[in-house]
């Protein structure tokens, strides 16, 4: 319906056409349709149904009336959630299908055996049956329920001769205690049970379980596994480890909205490839405890995340998990899922460093050669050729004033595999007599090369004048 949506309500309605297939189409009388509206099950983001309208022949016989056209219409209503959590709900009317009935002339077809479904509060007492609910079973991801197959209309069939061997056919997610059954004449029921199967996802899905066997009709219902998992998701996926201590959104989302309230503690810990030293002392917390109240799906906070600011070059992949505990229970990819969150550390220190064989000169010193050596870091790969164009700067005058440089910049050059280059520059110092304390020469490369990054140095003048 929109984006950023979860559906809120669902319905399945049958009108008559009229002149084109709308919303506002006639609806039938009800000794002709007993029930117009279905109210649907519906997820966060989708609309399953399997549903069966019983239409009368107008009039008191079924003599050759017609033709009616029919259409289904689904009716929806979401709930726009925007960013800041406000929005409002958008309806919208769907042609789901239309179809034609031609009403025959004469008796009614001959009603063809099928099954019916029961479920039972006592087992092995069968006037406790009750009639499958329209809407089938739903179960608690990763458990189970029993429910019992009976022949229905089969007395009055000559082709309900027994033994009758009834097939059950399923989809992934639930799993059965048989996959067939065969009625001797010796019960009227026989029993199923169907287990849904645990997953990794917040998702509930539906399942559908259908019967056959020869000369029936084939039936089934619908098996809704609800999904009890839960989901952690961060509003930063990374962040810089020079960033200031930052406030990280916590959002803790469940696949079933809990009936109590439920309190989800998040807790920050390093990864198997980084270490507690990768965290800053002061600013991190550990743990945030996320509360999701009774029937929402979620729950917010925040935690404040700080990384250490190293000296370490290119550290790739170091970052932190977030984990959930629900309510004291840990969680077990095989029971109670926690979905984890990641947040991934960005490493700010160049790739390469840069050592220069002198970092201080004295001003009188005058003529002074400088051997610059740039060293990649861990991990760090030349790709192509790589040129380091480093200039001068500084508190320092360049051009005969305090000192005069040649070359007047510096070129580092790298091949494709090198992890070192190196590159000479001379210096002839100005020996004045002004008191001017001491000076700086910084090389530099503001722009990189080749998608890389260099440490800048610095070499300090001594000033020989003053007291």
């Amino acid at each position: 319906l929109s984006d950023q949506s979860e559906i809120e309500k669902a319905a399945l309605r049958l009108v008559l056409k009229g002149d084109a297939c709308s919303a506002a189409g006639d609806t039938l009388p009800t000794k002709r349709l007993a029930k117009h509206k279905r109210n649907l099950e519906n997820g966060k983001n989708s609309i399953v149904f399997d549903e069966t309208f019983t239409i009368k022949a107008p009039g008191s016989t079924t003599a050759g009336s017609g033709p009616e056209d029919f259409c289904f219409v689904l009716s929806t209503e979401d709930v726009a959630v925007e960013a800041d959590g406000k929005g409002d709900g958008n309806k919208k009317d769907f042609i789901a299908s239309d179809f034609t009935v031609t009403w025959p002339a004469g008796p009614p077809v001959p009603v063809t055996p099928t099954f019916a479904f029961t479920t039972r509060t006592d087992d092995a007492n069968p006037d406790s049956g009750e009639a499958m609910p329209e809407k089938g079973l739903a179960l608690t991801e990763g458990t189970g329920d029993t429910y019992f197959v009976s022949l229905k209309d089969a007395e009055t069939e000559p082709t309900a001769t027994k033994p009758v061997t009834v097939s059950i056919g399923t989809m992934p997610g639930v799993t059965l205690s048989v996959s067939s059954l065969t009625f001797d004449g010796t019960s009227d029921s026989l029993a199923v049970t169907a287990t849904t199967v645990h997953d990794r996802d917040i998702d509930s899905e539906t399942i559908t379980l259908s019967h056959t066997a020869e000369g029936y009709t084939a039936a089934g219902f619908n098996v809704k596994s609800e999904d009890d998992d839960y989901m952690i998701t961060v509003d930063k996926s990374s962040i810089n480890e020079n960033d200031a201590a930052t406030d990280v959104k916590v959002t803790v989302t469940a696949g079933t909205a809990p009936s109590d309230t439920t309190n989800v503690v998040v807790a920050l810990a390093p990864e198997t490839d980084t270490g507690s030293e990768d965290l800053a002392a002061t600013g991190h917390e550990t743990s945030v405890t996320v509360t999701i109240l009774p029937d929402s799906t979620s729950g917010v906070d925040t935690v404040s995340v700080n990384f250490a600011d190293d000296v370490v070059q290119e550290e790739d992949g170091e970052s932190i998990t977030l984990t959930g505990t629900v309510d004291g229970t840990a969680s077990d990819p095989t029971a109670l899922y926690v979905e984890p969150a990641r947040i991934t550390i960005v490493d700010n220190d160049p790739d390469f460093t840069l050592a220069l064989s002198q970092t201080e000169v004295n001003e009188g010193d005058g003529t002074v050669t400088i051997t610059l050596t740039a060293t990649a870091g861990t991990g760090v790969q030349v790709n192509g050729q790589t040129t380091f164009t480093l200039t001068l700067a500084g508190t320092a005058t360049s051009g005969g004033t305090d000192y005069t440089a040649n070359p007047t910049t510096v070129d580092l050059l790298l091949d494709v595999g090198d992890t070192t280059a190196t590159a000479s520059v001379t210096l002839t110092l100005v020996d004045d007599s002004e008191d001017e304390g001491n000076e700086t020469i910084v090389f530099g490369d503001s722009d990189g090369a080749n998608g890389l990054s260099i440490q800048p140095a610095t070499v300090t003048i001594k000033d020989n004048d003053g007291s």
